[in-house]
């Protein structure tokens, strides 16, 4: 739980191997434990002498798996461009209603300048991800 919102990216160290993982880290055990049940159905399936199935099919799973994994880490990025938005909105409202109670000095406006400039960034941020996000 502690690593879910702070990871979107992860690194699987196995066999010798280093593979990259886009997501987060409960994308990414639900992937782990998917791939897991897969090796375990190939393992019942070749000592039931059926039918193996075709590894072409495993690329295909892993790409579509990868769009999925670079939505996932555009939605997280979404999300915490969401949550940074609404917490400037809060300081600029908070400043806005101590503006109300008494006029403001020189470095309260340049502060309030400062987080209206953010805001703007931060929505404009928002804004190219959630376009790539939709494309």
């Amino acid at each position: 739980e502690f690593l879910d919102g702070l990871a979107d990216k992860i690194f699987e160290f196995r066999n010798g191997e280093v593979k990259e993982f886009l997501g987060g880290i409960t994308e990414y055990l639900d992937y782990r434990k998917k791939e897991s049940m897969r090796e375990v159905d190939l393992e019942k399936s070749t000592t039931k002498s059926t039918p193996e199935v075709p590894a072409q099919n495993i690329p295909k799973n892993k790409e579509v798996q990868f769009k999925t994994k670079e939505q996932k880490v555009l939605e997280n990025k979404l999300s915490k461009l969401e949550a940074e938005i609404e917490k400037l909105e809060d300081q600029i409202e908070k400043v806005e209603k101590s503006f109300s109670e008494k006029n403001p000095a020189e470095e309260q406006l340049s502060e309030y300048s400062g987080y209206k400039e953010k805001l703007e960034t931060l929505n404009n941020e928002w804004e190219e991800t959630y376009n790539k996000l939709n494309n």
